[in-house]
């Protein structure tokens, strides 16, 4: 790992979808990690039915097991909340025991979002834990999307993905600036 992890929440209200029963949607987190050049390393990736308590103790959970064991320093920088659903209730609640929250507000929609992550991928930028649990889990989603039943690893990916590309852009529009 060449630098501070991102941690992605992908919220959820209490409710499904619409035209169901009234079945709790999953909450997806992804935990990525900067490697070298372009190249990021997905960590971590979780998705389960859970409410709000929940969602707040699995965040501190996740965040507590990316810390280093011999500083004690925190690995994760930056966790992004998506503002919709429950996001800013779960940010609200959180307060300040953890450093680095930053709510996340997605523009376009989830296929747009999705598109613009492909390059990426396609580029062959992602890498996956060789051996993880959740690995089959987290591609099963990405490659049925959109017409999975399920989205959450797919929006927590995206956004992270997202975000550690823009981060990238502009830091190395700010070095061109100062040469």
């Amino acid at each position: 790992m060449c630098g501070r992890g991102l941690m992605s929440v992908d919220c959820t209200f209490g409710e499904g979808k619409k035209g169901e029963k009234k079945k709790r949607d999953r909450v997806g987190i992804v935990v990525v990690f900067p490697g070298q050049g372009a190249t990021r390393y997905v960590h971590y990736a979780f998705a389960k039915r859970m409410g709000i308590v929940d969602t707040i103790a699995k965040i501190h959970e996740i965040y507590k097991t990316f810390t280093d064991v011999t500083t004690g320093d925190p690995m994760i920088g930056k966790i992004l909340i998506e503002k919709k659903a429950n996001g800013e209730a779960v940010m609200e609640l959180m307060g300040n025991d953890i450093a680095g929250v930053v709510p996340y507000e997605p523009k376009g929609d989830k296929k747009s979002r999705a598109n613009a992550c492909v390059p990426t991928v396609e580029a062959h930028n992602i890498c996956l834990l060789k051996g993880a649990p959740w690995i089959d889990e987290f591609t099963g989603e990405l490659g049925a999307f959109p017409k999975g039943a399920n989205d959450d690893l797919v929006d927590a990916f995206t956004q992270a993905i997202t975000e550690m590309v823009q981060s990238t852009s502009v830091n190395r529009l700010k070095l061109m600036c100062k040469l």
